[in-house]
């Protein structure tokens, strides 16, 4: 009976454990869309599109990469990176991506 009790303790705290890392991610990937967006938008106020791109689509592939992603987030930034682009007259290179 003990060793069963130690199983489910174990199983328990292997959940709480997978539950509480998701919520760290979440937490981290919020800071880090804050952080990057300040610099997306300090980049673009100073005309440094080509410096502000990655940082775009860095911020782009984070709300791509979750589970409960925004559509509309994804199309302003797909928006944003195309606007990048269009600032610098770089329209071939926006339509071999």
């Amino acid at each position: 009976m003990r060793s069963l009790s130690k199983v489910g303790l174990a199983a328990f705290l292997a959940v709480v454990w997978i539950f509480s890392s998701g919520s760290l991610t979440r937490a981290q990937q919020a800071t880090e869309l804050e952080h990057l967006t300040r610099e997306f938008t300090e980049l673009q106020r100073a005309g440094r599109y080509s410096q502000a791109i990655p940082v775009a689509e860095r911020i782009l592939s984070i709300h791509e990469s979750r589970s409960d992603a925004d559509q509309s987030s994804i199309a302003v930034w797909l928006n944003n990176i195309g606007e990048l682009y269009r600032k610098q007259g770089r329209f071939s290179e926006l339509l071999n991506r």
